[in-house]
């Protein structure tokens, strides 16, 4: 899944108004487009959720409603130069909604960023307590929710699939609520074979 993670620790990323204004002015058009955390292969894959497709009239609307939006706002968008060009089109689109926004190439993972673009391999299990949970250093966005964190304590704790479905399909809706990041899309995955 190709992501754009938010860093929910900086003043501006950690309002949720603004994180979401932002998440609807990333224009991805892709017939691969991801719309949340789960895998679409994944049994507790579901569908009913926010949706952040591109709608730039919405952000404006979210940015007129935020106590911490300024003229000021300025952001770097820290990615690798496979995703440069899909970072230049975001960071376009931000400028527009009113936000500095500038690319930084990186080559390896960086420690700080304010945004960062990436692969993030997602497994066909739901249970994604290493990347959303707050007690985890691989919890990359800094989201602190009590409320994710127990829904993904409580996956790990139900064996029972059905009430396991009702668990993790709170948290993609949570979880997109709060908007730590954008699910922008699946890479398509080719197979080369000799014949």
């Amino acid at each position: 899944n190709i992501m754009l993670f938010y860093n929910n620790r900086l003043p501006f990323l950690a309002d949720r108004t603004n994180r979401q204004a932002l998440s609807y002015a990333v224009p991805i058009i892709s017939e691969n487009q991801s719309f949340g955390p789960l895998n679409p292969n994944s049994w507790a894959y579901y569908t009913k959720i926010k949706d952040y497709s591109y709608n730039f009239e919405q952000a404006q609307e979210l940015f007129s409603k935020s106590n911490t939006a300024s003229s000021s706002a300025s952001l770097t968008i820290s990615t690798f130069p496979s995703f440069l060009n899909l970072a230049q089109t975001i960071a376009a689109s931000w400028k527009k909604l009113g936000v500095k926004t500038q690319v930084k190439v990186e080559n390896a993972l960086p420690t700080e960023f304010d945004v960062l673009i990436a692969s993030q391999e997602i497994p066909a299990d739901p249970d994604q307590y290493h990347l959303w949970h707050s007690t985890q250093t691989t919890n990359i966005t800094g989201l602190a929710s009590p409320r994710i964190d127990k829904l993904l304590e409580d996956g790990r704790k139900t064996l029972e699939e059905d009430k396991r479905i009702k668990i993790y399909q709170d948290f993609q809706r949570y979880l997109l609520e709060e908007a730590p990041a954008v699910f922008l899309f699946h890479p398509k995955l080719y197979t080369i074979e000799r014949i």
